[in-house]
């Protein structure tokens, strides 16, 4: 097979997976083309085993979404955007493993690999802590200071959240780690390293999204129906108001700081 055709397949088979999510209602059209997109690139970049770990991250967290969706809503402290994911949220979440997948398919570089698994370590904890965090546990606390808080704050932390977050890294590193043992990725570092440093990488990815998001993402009251948001305008329409936090640093910002924090732990870890 030569590498045009690899590349059309790979194109194809993103584009496929990007549309049946649309179709399920995890991804906006936005989304779709934006996962599409990035399918493509991780496939092409890191091989099809790099699209069996990028699928790992999206359809897990997507279920563990939509499951949270589907349950009695808490007390109404933050309003976030839903469960389906715009072509913002896809490139946060997935640009740094993205970038990773291709410059690892343009230099076959061990560290670059662990990057690449380790940027969706980092989001599928995060996205698990948020998930299970928010169904299961009890009391959130803030990182920093122990203090206890609302569900839904950013900085947040529970228990079983906490255990979901390296529950999260460790399935990424494992994928990871069945496709180096089986031989579908070349030029990777050994799969018990590979599973150690992506774990590490993920956790420590989704700890740094709460610590960020404890001290400078930006936090918003709505004065109409005293809220609290991560947006600018709640989704009653009225214009909320800063209450802390930096004004570009949104949830956006944080999930693409997370995820580079991962890249950089598990790229060093199998350096």
């Amino acid at each position: 097979m030569n590498d045009v055709t690899s590349a059309a397949l790979a194109i194809a088979a993103a584009t496929l997976v990007a549309f049946a999510a649309y179709k399920k209602r995890t991804l906006l059209a936005s989304g779709a083309v934006a996962a599409a997109i990035v399918g493509s690139f991780v496939v092409i970049g890191a091989g099809w085993w790099g699209g069996v770990v990028l699928v790992s991250f999206f359809v897990t967290s997507s279920a563990l979404s939509l499951l949270r969706a589907m349950r009695k809503p808490e007390r109404p402290f933050r309003q976030v955007r839903g469960h389906r994911r715009d072509a913002v949220q896809v490139a946060a979440n997935g640009g740094v493993a993205t970038l990773c997948a291709v410059l690892f398919g343009l230099t076959s570089e061990s560290p670059i690999f662990g990057a690449f698994a380790g940027a969706l370590a980092a989001a599928t904890s995060d996205t698990w802590a948020t998930e299970i965090g928010g169904m299961f546990g009890r009391e959130p606390r803030l990182i920093l200071s122990g203090k206890q808080v609302e569900p839904g704050v950013s900085g947040g932390v529970t228990s079983a959240g906490l255990i979901a977050s390296v529950a999260g890294a460790l399935l990424i590193a494992l994928v990871s780690a069945i496709g180096v043992a089986i031989g579908t990725v070349g030029d990777a570092p050994g799969s018990g390293r590979l599973i150690i440093a992506i774990t590490v990488a993920g956790f420590v990815g989704s700890v740094v999204d709460s610590l960020i998001g404890a001290k400078v993402q930006a936090v918003y009251l709505c004065p109409l129906c005293g809220v609290e948001t991560e947006n600018r305008v709640h989704q009653c329409g009225t214009e909320a108001k800063r209450l802390r936090g930096i004004g570009v640093i949104n949830n956006d910002v944080v999930n693409v700081a997370a995820t580079l924090a991962g890249a950089i732990v598990a790229g060093v870890l199998t350096l």
